[in-house]
């Protein structure tokens, strides 16, 4: 099918990118820093922050276009716990 390597690429994409996002948040904490440092938190209903998910680059955006994902932390977590406890 002229659609397999579209499924050939879909895994090792994923593998890839969570590799590169690892690698970003353990070179955060070994320099001493948060993963979260310079995340733009949002609102959720009932005072809940969130944490946005994806897209995380600029290619995901244009790649994943239209679609977006947020985490939403514990009722009573702040930003600042957040970013202190993140990794």
């Amino acid at each position: 099918s002229p659609l397999v390597g579209e499924e050939w690429l879909s895994g090792p994409y994923v593998v890839l990118t969570n590799l590169a996002t690892l690698q970003d948040s353990i070179s955060a904490l070994d320099r001493g820093e948060s993963p979260l440092r310079a995340t733009r938190f949002g609102r959720a209903p009932g005072g809940r922050i969130t944490v946005p998910v994806l897209p995380g680059t600029p290619f995901e955006a244009l790649l994943l276009h239209g679609f977006s994902a947020e985490a939403w932390l514990r009722p009573g977590v702040t930003e600042e716990e957040a970013r202190s406890r993140a990794g």
